[in-house]
């Protein structure tokens, strides 16, 4: 039996309503309770949800995001080198999947990184459509960047800095940092801050 290897990303994920903070398990709860095709366009390729599962009463969810290419098709071949096209019938495209976990008691999205399917963002687009919120996910970052960058060994160009809105502020401290960073995104009514 073979095995598969995936590369995932993690995302802190918040959706606001005008200036309200609105849970992100209520979207998805919205579109696991209507079990429609949830879709976004982008540019000649489709990005759809296509299965949403949740459990833990709702304080989880799985899905796959698929997105259907039509266009720039690969070829299919062999180590002789003979190549053709891979034959479509109308209305079929490559179909690329994207596999993700999102618990909402840490707000955290688990999201695996395919080149070639649907990015985050897409999916933060058909949440927010669900409930009519902004919706985003900003990176959390790693401990191995982390370990890197504090490592002495990397040689710093740009460096940017995402927060998203804390869903408890108090956890952050009273510093000469922090304190004007929540003050900016509370009066601009903003989801994530950024610091290039």
């Amino acid at each position: 039996m073979s095995t598969k290897s995936f590369s995932i990303r993690f995302y802190a994920g918040i959706a606001r309503v005008g200036g309200a903070e609105v849970p992100l398990a209520k979207a998805l709860k919205a579109i696991h309770s209507k079990q429609a095709l949830h879709s976004v366009k982008r540019g000649s390729d489709i990005c759809f949800l296509r299965i949403l599962e949740t459990w833990n009463n709702d304080q989880n969810f799985r899905g796959v995001l698929s997105k259907m290419r039509t266009e720039n098709i690969p070829h299919k071949g062999d180590v002789a080198g003979n190549e053709e096209e891979i034959a479509l019938s109308k209305g079929q495209g490559l179909v690329e999947k994207t596999y993700f976990i999102y618990t909402h008691r840490r707000s955290l999205l688990i999201f695996q990184q395919n080149f070639h399917g649907c990015v985050v963002n897409v999916l933060a687009e058909i949440l927010g459509n669900a409930i009519s919120a902004t919706v985003t996910f900003s990176p959390i970052l790693k401990s191995d960047a982390m370990a890197r960058f504090m490592s002495g060994e990397s040689s710093l160009k740009k460096f940017t800095v995402s927060v998203a809105r804390p869903t408890n502020p108090s956890m952050f401290p009273n510093n000469e940092f922090s304190t004007p960073m929540l003050s900016m995104m509370n009066e601009s009514n903003a989801a994530t801050l950024s610091v290039t």
